[in-house]
Order: C-alpha cells, then structure tokens, then sequence
C-alpha cells in the first residue's frame, strides 16, 4: 500500500476532511490533497506530525510493503484494555448529563408549547411597544414639566405687563398672550416629534433584531452541515436540502455545479445524478439582505 493510500484510508478513519487535516498539519487543503494523490510528499517534519497524529510509525507510512489497516488493529489491540475503564466512566457520565439535560429541556419545550408561537410572537411585539411607551411616557413628563414653567412664566410676564402698562389697550394685551401661547406649544411640538422619534427607533431596533435572526436560521443549515470539503453523500445531502427549501420557500436557491445551474426540483435533481466524485468543495454566494441565493459545488 502507497503512501498516499494510507494516508487517505487514515483521514477517513478519524472521519477527518482535507482541509480539517490541514489545519490540524498546519498546511494548506491544495497540499493535502497532492499528497493524497502522489504529486508530492511531507517532509520528515510533517511525516513526524502525522505519525503522531494518526499513532503510525513513519517506517510503517513509508513502507509500500505494509499495510496499514494491519498496523492499526495491532494498535488498537494493544489499547483495548486500557480503555475499558475510561469508556465505563465516560458512559456513566454520559447518563447523568443527558438525564439534566433533559430534565432542562422539557420544561423549556413545556414552556414553550403552553405559550404557543402565535403568543410568543405577540409578547415580542409587545415587549417592544412596552420600551417605546416607556421612552415616550419619560419624555412626556419633560413636555409637561417644561409647559408648567413656561406657563408659569407667560404667566408672570402678563402680570408684569398689566402693572406696568394699566392702560394698555385688549389688542396689545391679546398679541402678547397669543405670542407666549405659540412659544410654548412650539416647545410642546418639538418634545413630541423627539418622543415619537425615539419610539420608532425602538421599533426599528427589534424589526432589525427580528430580520437578522431570521437570515441567520434561514443559512445556518447551509452554514454549519453543508460548507467546505464534503464527501458525495453530504454533497447529495445538500442538494436535496435545496430541493425541500425549494418547494416551501418563495425566496429560491440555485445551484451551479461545472457548467449546470439549477433551480426547480426536477433539474436539481438531474444535477445530483451527475456527481462522481469522492468529495467537492461547497459554497454560496448570498443576495443583498444575506440570504443564501446560490450554492456553489466544484470537483477537488
């Protein structure tokens, strides 16, 4: 068995892709994969590292008379009993851990299930008018307590006018009112629109917030299952994601692989039918608001 067999028959041993061997060789993915087809081969510092990593002799990675699947079991015999223990241990743990987390997540899911979605989303909503209210109601005691004391004030000039001027005529006296009168329901109007303003954006806040979940649990599928070097299985798996999001969403995700664009279910999955590769490399490339709009598979 080659060098590069080996090395590949070890990679998927550990379920591991090119690319998480590479960060784990502190290498490239182009490199991996040049090794794995004979182009080229590590040097004696790198062939140390994945004899370690993989518990391999380098005289056994380099033998082409050796095969490591044999070399792997002898190991693997070696640490069986040695392991008991720590997989009883571990298991026990296991047990406990799940039994919380169980325990943690019915009554979460309880919760949720007696509140209902419908309510769920109307408490948010609520919530939300609750801070702008609030806001609004802060800055209307400010309204009000700045008209007292301009009142107050219009007030006291009157009087002051009165005294001073007692002959003066109902014009003079009704142009002075009038002008005090417009001063303060200018203070009172400016207040107002600083208080609406805050509401909305208040509003906008959580519409954003809302807008930003949604975008985040619409690619995180795509995002943490389907992304990076997969094998043909996962790549399937993806395809048929697409499909199934597809047929229930309006907003629709295309996928190009060589020369083949596809949209609708029927070509989706005539495109599936013609991966023949081991793995490929999967991308996207997302619309203005952050959505996924089309997933992007090349051959490695």
């Amino acid at each position: 068995m080659k060098f590069e067999e080996k090395l590949i028959k070890l990679r998927k041993e550990k379920a591991m892709s090119q690319e998480e061997l590479g960060e784990k060789l502190n290498v490239t993915r182009q490199t991996i994969s040049k090794w794995e087809l004979g182009q080229t081969k590590p040097d004696a510092e790198k062939l140390a590292e994945i004899s370690k990593l993989f518990n391999v002799s380098t005289d056994k990675l380099l033998n082409d008379e050796e095969d490591i699947s044999k070399t792997k079991n002898k190991v693997t015999m070696a640490t069986n009993d040695n392991n008991k223990k720590n997989i009883i241990i571990v298991i026990i743990f296991a047990v406990v851990l799940v039994v919380l987390l169980a325990g943690i997540v019915f009554s979460f899911f309880s919760n949720i299930l007696k509140m209902g979605n419908a309510e769920g989303l109307l408490n948010t909503f609520f919530n939300m008018v609750d801070k702008g209210n609030e806001k609004f109601n802060e800055n209307y005691e400010n309204i009000v307590d700045k008209s007292n004391e301009k009142f107050e004030n219009m007030v006291d000039k009157i009087n002051e006018k009165m005294v001073d001027n007692s002959n003066e005529s109902k014009e003079e006296f009704k142009s002075t009112f009038n002008e005090m009168s417009d001063e303060m329901n200018k203070q009172f109007n400016e207040y107002s629109a600083e208080s609406q303003k805050s509401f909305w954006n208040t509003v906008d806040s959580q519409t954003e917030s809302n807008k930003k979940y949604k975008i985040k649990s619409s690619n995180s599928t795509y995002e943490n299952l389907y992304t990076g070097v997969k094998d043909k299985f996962f790549t399937e798996e993806a395809i048929k994601c697409v499909i199934a999001d597809n047929l229930k969403n309006e907003r629709k995700i295309t996928v190009k692989y060589n020369n083949f664009i596809a949209k609708e279910s029927d070509e989706l999955v005539n495109l599936k039918s013609k991966l023949n590769n081991k793995e490929y490399i999967i991308s996207y490339d997302y619309d203005e608001e952050g959505y996924i709009c089309q997933m992007n598979i090349k051959d490695i």
